[in-house]
């Protein structure tokens, strides 16, 4: 396990977010891989990268929006620390 930081969040469309984390330590990974995200709060969930395959400190998810006030975006900010 590592943490990140959530380094943007921004609407793709009505539902769909874009979210990006930043890595403390280079990553290496393919895209749609699926990670396991836990805020600190306890909420978490499963993601498939969106990010293009590459070695790096930044990787994109894709997040539906449920739209429900207590969905994993509405407890995201940006500069929050997470689990991954």
């Amino acid at each position: 396990m590592t943490t990140a930081s959530i380094s943007s969040v921004s609407n793709l469309n009505s539902y769909i977010c874009r979210v990006g984390m930043f890595f403390d330590t280079e990553l290496n990974y393919i895209s749609g891989q699926f990670i396991h995200v836990t805020l600190e709060c306890g909420r978490s969930g499963y993601f498939s990268i969106a990010s293009p395959e590459r070695v790096g400190q930044t990787i994109e998810l894709h997040i539906a929006d449920t739209g429900k006030p207590d969905s994993f975006l509405s407890k995201l900010q940006v500069g929050d620390k997470v689990s991954v």
